[in-house]
C-alpha cells in the first residue's frame, strides 16, 4: 500500500530520530554515520541514478580496469577514451559522458602521447587544440608514481603522497573521468596478497565516490591471463576487486593457426551494474581504433566518423 507524502515524511522523522536516540547509547569506539553507518528505515523515497562514462561499460563513481596484451593498444585505445570524453565524439559506437578529464601516463613521454593524440585526432580533422578540458600528467620513468606501497607479506600498506596529489589534482580540475596508465606503475604492493590489492583498489574507489569520477585502471595481464582468454592481470583478485573490466586482445584465427593474427576485439569480461555484452570487433586505421564493421565505407572517403 503506497503511502502519502504527509504519512513518508513522518516516517522518515520517526526513523532518523530512533536512528539518533541510538547513536546516543553507543560507545565511542562504534560506528557512526561519518563511517558509512546508516538506516534503510529512513529512507526518503529517492532512487539514486546510475551514472555511467559509458552506458554499460564505465560507471561513474568506480574502478573500471582496462587490460590489453603488450602491443595492441590498450594506452591508445584509454587515450581515445580520454579525447571522445572532451570533443563530443563516440568511442568505439558508443555516446560517452562529457566531462573533464585526466589522464596520468605512467610509461610513455609527452611527446610520444603528442604524436600519439595527433594521428588519432587527425582522422576526424581535429588536432591538439581541441583537446579543452583534457589535462596529461607525464610520469614516465619516474618512481614517484607509486600511489600505494606495502613491504614484503605485510597485509596492507599505505597511501603516498603521490595518491594524495592525484586526489587534490582531480578534484582542483573537476575531472570525471580519471585514467591511470598503467597499474604497475600506481601499484606498489604484492598482487598476491589479496588484502593489499583490495586496499588499493579501495582507495581508487574511495577518490571515485567522493569526486564523482569514474577511474579507468590500465593494465598489462599476466601470461596466465592471456593464455586463458580471460585477460587477468596477475591475481584474479584484480578482477575481484574492480566493478568492470574490458579486454583488449586477439581471438584465434578462423583457420586455428597460431601463428596467423586473429580479429581483435574488445571484450567485456566483468560488469557488476550491468548485462554483460559481446566482444565488440575493432580495428586501427589511420591512427586510431574503429569498429571493424565501419572498415569498408571509411575505405570510401574521409568523414568525422567520431561524429557519428
Amino acid at each position: 500500500m503506497s503511502l502519502d507524502a504527509k504519512e513518508r515524511a513522518s516516517r522518515v522523522r520517526g526513523a532518523r530520530r530512533r536512528q539518533q536516540e541510538v547513536l546516543a547509547r553507543i560507545g565511542p569506539r562504534a560506528f557512526t554515520p561519518n563511517d558509512g553507518l546508516w538506516e534503510p528505515s529512513a529512507w526518503d523515497g529517492n532512487i539514486p541514478a546510475r551514472l555511467w562514462i559509458i552506458p554499460g561499460l564505465i560507471p561513474m563513481a568506480s574502478v573500471t580496469m582496462l587490460t590489453g596484451n603488450g602491443g595492441e593498444g590498450k594506452s591508445l585505445l584509454a587515450a581515445q577514451l580520454a579525447a571522445a570524453a572532451v570533443t563530443h565524439s563516440t568511442w568505439l559506437g558508443y555516446e560517452v559522458r562529457q566531462v573533464r578529464a585526466l589522464m596520468i601516463h605512467a610509461e610513455d613521454d609527452k611527446d610520444e602521447i603528442t604524436r600519439r593524440s595527433d594521428g588519432l585526432l587527425k582522422p576526424s580533422g581535429r588536432d591538439m587544440r581541441d583537446l579543452d578540458g583534457l589535462t596529461m600528467l607525464d610520469r614516465d620513468g619516474d618512481v614517484s608514481s607509486i600511489m600505494y606501497e606495502a613491504m614484503g607479506q605485510d597485509v596492507t600498506g599505505r597511501f603516498t603522497e603521490f595518491y594524495e596529489r592525484t586526489w587534490s589534482t582531480v578534484q582542483t580540475l573537476g575531472a570525471q573521468l580519471l585514467i591511470l596508465d598503467s597499474l604497475y606503475n600506481f601499484f606498489g604492493g604484492n598482487e598476491n596478497i589479496r588484502s593489499q590489492v583490495n586496499e588499493f583498489i579501495g582507495g581508487l574507489k574511495r577518490l571515485a565516490k567522493k569526486l564523482n569520477c569514474a577511474v579507468v585502471l590500465v593494465a598489462h595481464p599476466s601470461r596466465a591471463g592471456m593464455t586463458s582468454g580471460a585477460g587477468d592481470a596477475g591475481s584474479t583478485a584484480w578482477h575481484n576487486a574492480v566493478r568492470s573490466r574490458l579486454y583488449l586482445h586477439r581471438k584465434k584465427h578462423p583457420s586455428g593457426d597460431p601463428d596467423e593474427k586473429g580479429p581483435l576485439v574488445l571484450e567485456p569480461m566483468k560488469s557488476n551494474y550491468g548485462a554483460l555484452g559481446e566482444a565488440i570487433p575493432i580495428a586501427f586505421e589511420g591512427g586510431r581504433f574503429v569498429l571493424q564493421s565501419d572498415l569498408a565505407a571509411i575505405a570510401e572517403g574521409p568523414r568525422r566518423w567520431e561524429n557519428e
